[in-house]
């Protein structure tokens, strides 16, 4: 009968089954090797790498710089320096939400910059943006997932080699030699992001874009002062705010109505003056929503 390592290997050859399931036989195999190194690589793939967390280089995607107005579609951004810079961009986004885009995205998608680079963008710029990014092809997501797959195989390889076989009977030998055999992986230093928890339109009630969307309140309310000095209507604003904090506090969230009050939330900081905390929360509602991805027709 195959070891546990064997069975990881053998499907690692393969192209046919998701790499989320890949993993998550992975982190079973880990825990009980005790390897916490790769038991945290394993996590962070299978839950999606946060604001404060290095991406690794196979994450980062090429792409073409693009924004969209008040008035007008989506058009080109030109920069003066650092083009190669604003081409690129790190993916923090889950390996099964990955996953789940590339089957169900037609045409391009867009990665959004930082609440900074659109505040820069809209100095510079004689009309508003409300929307910028990385335009990519759906195909980068298909290559960092192949990445993943490659590095499991290269894990479980080097795991054989080294006689682990992740069974219960070599269980204590197993976890001394596992402690050598580790993934290796690069890392590139500037913003982190997602394509949008909850991009694909049936998780924007599930608990983590839930937890995101009570963040993304929070900020809200914090800066209110600085919101309307930007433009914004506090009664409508506060009204707003209000009616989406009833529809996530039920315990069962409807889908169309929480989609539409974020809709609506958005579009009354689409019309403030552009200022930083403005552009910021636009960022953060784009994650949540998914807006611009993929970027319609």
């Amino acid at each position: 009968m195959p070891s546990f390592i064997e069975d990881i290997l053998s499907d690692a050859q393969g192209q046919s089954g998701p790499v989320a399931t890949l993993l998550r036989r992975v982190k079973v195999a880990v825990s009980k090797l005790d390897n916490k190194k790769v038991e945290e690589w394993v996590d962070k793939e299978l839950k999606g790498y946060g604001p404060e967390d290095e991406v690794p280089e196979y994450r980062e995607i090429k792409g073409s710089p693009i924004a969209r107005g008040v008035v007008g579609g989506w058009e080109p951004i030109i920069f003066p320096a650092d083009a190669a810079k604003f081409s690129k961009a790190p993916i923090g986004q889950s390996i099964p939400a990955m996953e789940s885009q590339i089957i169900n995205t037609k045409g391009s998608l867009i990665f959004p910059y930082p609440p900074q680079v659109m505040a820069m963008l809209n100095k510079t710029n004689r009309r508003q943006m409300i929307e910028c990014g990385v335009k990519f092809d759906p195909s980068a997501l298909v290559a960092i997932v192949e990445a993943v797959r490659t590095l499991i195989l290269e894990w479980a390889l080097e795991s054989a080699a080294a006689g682990i076989t992740g069974s219960a009977e070599t269980a204590e030998a197993d976890r001394a030699k596992a402690a050598p055999v580790s993934i290796n992986i690069g890392s590139i230093g500037y913003f982190t992001g997602n394509l949008g928890a909850g991009n694909i339109a049936a998780d924007i009630t599930s608990s983590a874009v839930i937890d995101r969307v009570q963040y993304l309140i929070g900020e809200i309310k914090s800066h209110v002062g600085d919101l309307t000095k930007e433009g914004l209507n506090e009664t409508e604003l506060r009204e707003r705010v209000a009616a989406v904090e009833n529809e996530i506090k039920k315990s069962s969230p409807d889908h169309k109505v929480l989609r539409s009050l974020l809709d609506g939330l958005r579009e009354i900081f689409i019309h403030a003056s552009g200022g930083l905390v403005s552009s910021g929360v636009i960022f953060l509602l784009n994650q949540v929503l998914g807006t611009g991805v993929p970027i319609p027709g």
